[in-house]
């Protein structure tokens, strides 16, 4: 999706707007709709498993992890798997966290456009943000040709948004904007964080410290009213009020 001019706000996807891994039940309902092969969601489950035991670092892992997506979705239509997604997009919106609604709606009534990068599969991450309203994504694209996907042992991966690296250039290319908000919650999400004016840390409390411009939320509280009051301070006097 395209970008934007003018101030905006960068979130992660993954354990910052929505509850847990995308990937994981999105590879099962592929696998389920026969349109995943079963060597690479064994490959797939093989890799989590050994970055769940601390045997391989994360951007390894991702960057693995995506090339075995990518042979896992080989040969199968863009537009199959794009209808897949929202049909599949349609069993997940309860992870989206409470927060995300109030908190969309409240940038775009002050002209901040949301926009998300994730490592996550562009195909799904579209689907969640049209149910959002967010009209910006970056997010993983794999290779494509003529309408369908293609990959080999070591090709596949069009733009890897996972990796720090992508981020960085991303934060880097918003910063004029301004970038007023980001939000994330792992290291992977730090290129972000370090070029807001205002950010908040999702579930993970050492990520960074709570300051001035840096606020801890808890993913599923329900009492949004801290959150409100720190924006109303942090953005410039923008009133954000209360839901």
């Amino acid at each position: 999706m395209a970008s934007s001019a003018g101030p905006v706000a960068l979130f992660d996807w993954d354990g910052t707007l929505h509850a847990g891994q995308t990937v994981v039940p999105w590879v099962n309902f592929l696998v389920d709709h026969r349109a995943f092969n079963a060597s690479g969601a064994a490959e797939l489950s093989r890799l989590f498993a050994e970055h769940d035991s601390g045997g391989i670092g994360y951007e390894d892992f991702v960057t693995k992890a995506l090339f075995a997506y990518a042979r896992g979705i080989r040969g199968q239509q863009v537009s199959h798997i794009e209808e897949l997604g929202r049909e599949f997009v349609k069993t997940e919106l309860g992870g989206i966290l409470p927060f995300v609604r109030p908190l969309m709606r409240r940038l775009k009534d002050d002209g901040i456009t949301p926009i998300i990068v994730s490592g996550s599969p562009v195909e799904v991450i579209n689907a969640f943000a049209g149910e959002l309203g967010i009209a910006c994504v970056h997010a993983t694209e794999l290779v494509v040709d003529h309408g369908t996907y293609v990959a080999g042992a070591t090709q596949g991966i069009l733009r890897n948004t996972a990796i720090g690296a992508t981020k960085q250039e991303l934060a880097a290319r918003y910063a004029q904007s301004p970038i007023v908000l980001a939000a994330g919650d792992s290291v992977a999400d730090l290129p972000m964080l370090d070029r807001a004016e205002t950010r908040l840390v999702i579930g993970n409390p050492e990520l960074l410290p709570a300051d001035s411009r840096t606020f801890h939320l808890v993913p599923a509280t329900a009492d949004l009213h801290p959150l409100w009051q720190f924006l109303n301070r942090r953005l410039h006097g923008w009133e954000i009020g209360v839901a």
